[in-house]
């Protein structure tokens, strides 16, 4: 069936609430934001956390400040549940699940997707977003599917910017550290009128660092990084707002040396990084909030490009511009809530190498459901997703291909009591094959590769069950999770010097998560917080399912725990554990064909401070902050011969107003 008729069916069904809502006379005034927590990732609008069938994990802005971390991939391994695969020169995917997201280019590729205030943010390099103007953070864990399209078949990180509130608030910081590290900036918000603003602006930079061996990691100093983010919006009438997001990343001199003892590090390799974006946003709803509303247009550019001659012409780029629009209608009843619309991509790819230029295409129509029964202590949801997808490639190195997805998802949450929340799911999640693997006809070191049509998207089914508790200062949850993962696609031989793309390989995946925190002094009435808390993944089976061997890049576990102590307005402490597990990885300092070996895991303390030195009235409060990271001074490689700096200290100066 073709993607229009599909919009069409989908659309169709979108309007049928409205006339539902007039003849049952069901309309009902809800206030979603006085039941809780909010998110807005779970189904693409806002609802209490209590209702998300899903695994879900909310980042708070306190939890951000107590963490130390400047960009969302520290911040996710310290806070996030996740693991990552940091390496030096500001790159660092995450995964979730067993699957991780693509750091450069088409982020349609990629296995777990980032987003910007409910949009793909156009890469999956968490480096690249800081944490500054960031109110809070949201991982879905599962196929996101549904929701988001190819790429959420791990999961989401839904980044959501700050909004300015009644309440004006400004900060200026500045500070120095290890390797001569030196960082400022400034941001704040309010609102005057029907106009609110938040912005955040901030530069650092960085000297190359050592090793916890005491070895200096050469090429690893930054130049200057830069990042600037703004959200101003326009509130026209109490339910409606328009608003205009920019967020902006540039990274300069950015080292980029190679592995530590690799025979190919190089001493003076570098790349520039790039990535901004801007968002037309409409919101709305009526006045009894029934129907919500919300219009968007994106556009924005990913670039990385890499000088491995400083002086001479050896260059290497990948620059990925993106556009986009998604448009969606939500309504709310008594029992029955529906949300539909349409999501629009477009993707120019273009690299220095082959092939050069590609183009990607994605239309989808959605329709997400939700039955509230037993005054919604027991809540079913349901969801479907058509996305029909174009790529072509450009410059005589390939033609146009087309493929198209369904997807689906089923949960169930069930209240027990005001204590424990109940909840399983089922969903699927996909990848789309890349455009030179449809529709490639082009030479690589001396192998034509061509494109095959008939590939499958790599899919996922994953079911899963867990149990929230949350008992006055104690707040827990546990998952069990089991994803059969099918159609993996690899290059294949077909001839002499020829290759192509097949569907050969499906895997499984399962194993448990689980968080806790209590926070003593709610507990007993102290004047102030004594919060220990333990967070953790463990997979019981992560296996290639056509010789049982162990799929590679996956920890058996990571943990996250420590304590945080705050005594309200005079003094913060976070001492945070982050530890990851064993994996497979290849070895690329062995001769080829690479081996796969076994990587040691690894744990790093760190230490945050925080210390009200003047509070005013009239002039705000002065602070000083200081970090401890990787405390005893441990090796720690997220990556094989990728070693992470050793002890290293930071103190700066922070005042509010």
């Amino acid at each position: 069936m073709k993607k229009w008729t599909w919009i069409a069916f989908l659309l169709t069904v979108w309007l049928v609430p409205p006339a539902l809502a007039e003849q049952a006379g069901q309309n009902k005034q809800t206030d979603k934001e006085s039941l809780g927590e909010v998110v807005v990732t779970a189904n693409r609008v806002k609802e209490s956390k209590k209702e998300v069938t899903a695994s879900i994990t909310v980042i708070t802005q306190d939890e951000i400040n107590l963490s130390g971390a400047r960009d969302l991939g520290e911040l996710l391994f310290k806070t996030g549940n996740v693991w990552v695969r940091q390496y030096p020169g500001a790159l660092t995917p995450v995964g979730i699940r067993g699957f991780r997201t693509d750091t450069h280019g088409n982020d349609l590729l990629g296995k777990v997707l980032l987003l910007l205030n409910g949009r793909r943010a156009g890469t999956g390099n968490l480096a690249k977003i800081r944490t500054l103007n960031i109110e809070r953070v949201e991982i879905l864990r599962g196929p996101a599917s549904v929701q988001y399209g190819s790429a959420g078949m791990g999961g989401i990180v839904n980044v959501i910017t700050k909004r300015g509130k009644e309440t004006p608030e400004a900060f200026v910081e500045a500070g120095i550290g290890s390797y001569d590290r030196k960082e400022a900036s400034i941001g704040g918000a309010g609102m005057a009128g029907n106009f609110d603003m938040s912005g955040s602006y901030s530069y650092s930079t960085i000297d190359d660092y050592d090793t916890a061996s005491g070895e200096t990691y050469t090429n690893t100093a930054i130049t200057g990084e830069e990042t600037a983010s703004v959200n101003l919006g326009y509130n026209f009438t109490p339910n409606n707002r328009i608003g205009l997001v920019y967020n902006h990343y540039d990274g300069n001199g950015i080292g980029n040396p190679g592995g530590f003892s690799s025979a190919f590090a190089d001493a003076d390799d570098y790349k520039d990084s790039d990535n901004r974006s801007a968002d037309l946003i409409y919101e709305g709803s009526l006045a009894d909030k029934s129907f919500s509303w919300m219009a968007r247009y994106f556009n924005g550019k990913d670039k990385d490009h890499w000088i491995t001659e400083p002086g001479a012409s050896s260059i290497y780029t990948i620059e990925t511009g993106q556009q986009g629009a998604q448009a969606q209608l939500s309504w709310e009843g008594d029992i029955l809530s529906l949300t539909g619309g349409m999501d629009w991509l477009d993707y120019d790819y273009d690299t220095s190498g082959t092939p050069s230029h590609s183009d990607y295409e994605n239309t989808a129509g959605f329709l997400m459901a939700k039955l509230g029964l037993f005054d919604r202590r027991l809540i079913f949801s349901s969801g479907i997703r058509y996305d029909d997808y174009d790529v072509e490639i450009g410059n005589n190195e390939g033609g146009s291909q087309s493929t198209d997805n369904f997807a689906g998802n089923l949960g169930l949450a069930f209240q027990a009591n005001d204590i424990i929340k109940l909840r399983a799911a089922w969903g699927q999640g996909f990848v789309m094959p890349a455009a030179s693997q449809l529709a490639g006809s082009y030479e690589s070191f001396g192998t034509t590769y061509s494109g095959n049509p008939d590939l499958n998207p790599e899919e996922s089914r994953t079911i899963e069950g867990g149990v929230d508790v949350n008992w006055q200062a104690f707040n827990a949850s546990a998952t069990y999770f089991h994803t059969d993962y099918d159609d993996f696609i690899e290059t294949v031989t077909t001839g002499v010097n020829t290759a192509t793309w097949r569907n050969v390989d499906d895997g499984t995946i399962a194993g448990f998560e689980w968080e806790l925190s209590f926070d003593m002094g709610r507990q007993f009435a102290w004047p102030y917080m004594v919060k220990p808390y333990f967070k953790g993944t463990f997979f019981t089976t992560y296996e290639d399912d056509s010789d049982g061997s162990d799929l590679s890049y996956i920890p058996e576990s990571t943990l996250n725990y420590g304590l945080t102590v705050t005594d309200p307005g005079n003094f913060t402490a976070n001492l945070n554990v982050a530890y990851y597990g064993k994996e497979r990885v290849t070895d690329y300092n062995t001769s080829f064909p690479y081996e796969e070996v076994e990587k040691d895991g690894g744990t790093a303390v760190d230490l945050t401070l925080i210390h009200t030195l003047v509070t005013t009235a009239q002039y705000g409060s002065l602070s000083v902050k200081g970090e401890i990271l990787n405390i005893f001074d441990e090796n720690i490689e997220y990556v094989l011969d990728y070693p992470q700096a050793g002890r290293t200290f930071f103190i700066g100066l922070r005042w509010d107003y």
